[in-house]
């Protein structure tokens, strides 16, 4: 097939005919043991389910009932290591230091013992199970061991900001040592990482180094769940008098003691802008459940949430202030949404640089801003028509790239099919 509008790494999407019995598939997805990761991979686990394939997750036990409410199968992998690690941080890591950071994250941890312990368990998997392909989340690296090691075909979905983190040299050189427990021989450059297949998610309009990585195929994502609604309270604030604006720190920064007092300043800075705004807080408590936002007061033009179906609700926002992360950004390009981009983690700090230079928005320092700062700021990016103007050109442009469901599915079936005779 010719690529969709000439994008690289991507083809119309699947008109395939319901598949037989024969070939149909086995899909064992491996989910590092966080939420937003495990949500990115749904949508492919559940497009594969209604293509007729046999869909698993391997994703540690606290896990275990989010996946089976799905009607898919779930299978217990993998220590629960992401509560040791918030505890372990040592106060914040401020925003000039986060790129070392990061590197040393994804070697030490991402890299680390429990991906050894997460390979064993979906080696163990894949003998019990009898996988065609293993998927994981690009962080997930003891599904890609496991897989190596019973050398079958993996493929990567890119849930995290720049997949091509993940052949940084010191994660290189962590993963070699990881492959050598596993009895693998050197890949001294990480390319056997994307061996056989990389999902990459992000707008190659955004990130068109994504586009760079081996066997890479590009889907669009917007991340609405079959048959999700809003809930009726959110109708009420949709106006032709007021903006609406959706605010939210996203599912795992909310759970950093340190990100409460900048959601407050949100909220309070918020107050001081002509519009109707939504909070959300995730569960509004953080690791050992202490409230985030205990005792802020909430401006009368201000609701905060625990959680709204997010993605949908971009649907109908006219300004998202988000903490940029990977599948927020998504949504706000796949929905022409401006923003305000106040960067907490990771490369977040990169994703809101990009909303910048594609003038789709304007960001925030986490570690200085003031509530005046959040209302300024607001104010800005609501009040000049070329930032939308901006998010839309990115949103057109998104729009070319075939949609996740079949074209994903698609794409799986070319690497079983290629790799069936090996």
């Amino acid at each position: 097939m010719e690529p969709a509008d000439d994008v690289p790494g991507t083809s119309p999407p699947s008109t395939a005919q319901p598949i037989t019995e024969e070939h149909i598939m086995r899909l064992l997805f491996s989910s590092l043991p966080a939420h937003d990761h495990l949500l990115e991979l749904i949508p492919v686990a559940e497009a594969a389910k209604r293509c007729g394939h046999d869909v698993a997750i391997a994703v540690s036990g606290r896990f275990a009932a989010t996946v089976e409410a799905l009607g898919i199968e779930h299978i217990t992998a993998g220590p629960d290591w992401v509560g040791d690690f918030l505890d372990s941080l040592d106060g914040d890591v401020l925003p000039e230091e986060m790129e070392d950071f990061t590197q040393n994250f994804m070697a030490e941890l991402f890299c680390g013992e429990a991906s050894v312990a997460m390979g064993k368990d979906v080696a163990r998997a894949i003998a019990d199970w009898n996988p065609d392909i293993v998927l994981r989340d690009t962080g997930e690296l003891g599904g890609y061991l496991a897989a190596e090691q019973a050398g079958l075909p993996h493929v990567t979905v890119g849930v995290l900001d720049f997949n091509g983190m993940m052949l940084g040299k010191g994660v290189v050189a962590a993963l070699d040592r990881r492959r050598r427990q596993f009895g693998l021989p050197p890949d001294p450059d990480g390319l056997r990482q994307y061996a056989y297949g990389h999902l990459n998610m992000l707008s190659p309009i955004f990130a068109p180094e994504e586009l760079e990585l081996p066997h890479v195929f590009t889907v669009r994502v917007d991340g609405v769940r079959r048959g999700e609604v809003l809930p009726a309270w959110v109708g009420d604030l949709v106006d032709d008098r007021r903006p609406l604006v959706y605010a939210s720190f996203g599912t795992a920064a909310s759970t950093i003691p340190s990100y409460g007092p900048p959601l407050a300043k949100v909220i309070a800075g918020m107050g001081a802008v002509d519009a109707n705004v939504i909070v959300s807080t995730g569960k509004g408590l953080d690791w050992h459940g202490k409230e985030i936002i205990e005792g802020v007061p909430v401006p009368e033009n201000v609701r905060v949430v625990e959680w709204v179906p997010q993605a949908l609700l971009m649907r109908s926002i006219d300004m998202l202030l988000t903490h940029a992360g990977p599948a927020t950004a998504r949504q706000a390009i796949v929905n022409g949404v401006p923003v305000v981009a106040v960067p907490l983690l990771f490369d977040a700090f990169e994703i809101a640089n990009r909303f910048e230079q594609h003038g789709m928005g304007v960001q925030l320092d986490w570690t200085t801003f003031t509530p005046e700062d959040v209302a300024a700021a607001t104010n800005t990016v609501l009040n000049d028509p070329a930032y939308r103007r901006a998010a839309r050109r990115l949103q057109a442009k998104t729009l070319t790239v075939p949609p996740i469901d079949d074209a994903a599915v698609g794409f799986l079936e070319r690497i079983h099919a290629e790799n069936a005779h090996r």
